[in-house]
């Protein structure tokens, strides 16, 4: 097979398993010391994986979910612990989010606006925050939702300031894949942000 039509090590799907997924109240902070209150729902079934996307040598988080959410008045966060996970790689994320969630029958696009993610590498944890003050009806009983929702794949480690992740610290053009894993990357793309 010649190199041309090989497949690259980092352009093949790769889903992850062994970790867990609830569906949780407010955070009280975005410290990852600070644990998310009560379950506000539960999880049937989901898929968490990195694929290829349509950008070369550039992958893309895909979370599937799929569930009930019960009568809540704040955020509905979707919890993942992947604290258990066999991955050689890191799970990490970069730029808003966007998908969907179906609620009572309802398709609900997912993008900055209305939803955030907040990692924490420290517990190995990662959550979408879901706002559903801006859905425009609320949930009177429980009821099943699905979700499907894409994160593009960050080679950079994360940044922090004052330790306080920045989720969002990737400019717009960052060549993220040249300065890898480095003290440039850091220097290059958190730095600025932090002072």
């Amino acid at each position: 097979m010649s190199e041309q039509n090989t497949i690259p090590q980092n352009n093949l799907p790769i889903y992850l398993q062994e970790y867990t997924v609830s569906v949780l109240g407010n955070l009280t902070s975005l410290d990852c010391s600070v644990s998310p209150e009560k379950e506000v729902g539960t999880i049937q079934y989901s898929t968490l994986g990195v694929i290829p996307s349509n950008k070369k040598d550039a992958r893309v988080w895909d979370l599937k979910a799929s569930g009930t959410l019960k009568p809540h008045d704040k955020d509905y966060i979707i919890h993942y612990d992947l604290s258990k996970v066999n991955y050689d790689g890191k799970v990490t994320f970069e730029n808003p989010l966007s998908g969907v969630i179906t609620v009572c029958g309802r398709v609900i696009s997912i993008s900055k606006k209305n939803a955030t993610w907040f990692p924490c590498e420290a517990t190995k944890t990662v959550s979408i925050i879901i706002d559903q003050s801006r859905w425009g009806f609320s949930i009177k009983k429980e009821t099943p939702f699905s979700m499907d929702i894409q994160l593009d794949d960050s080679d950079c480690p994360p940044c922090y300031c004052n330790g306080v992740p920045l989720s969002t610290c990737c400019a717009e053009g960052f060549d993220e894949y040249a300065y890898a894993h480095t003290q440039s990357c850091y220097d290059q793309k958190c730095a600025p942000l932090c002072n």
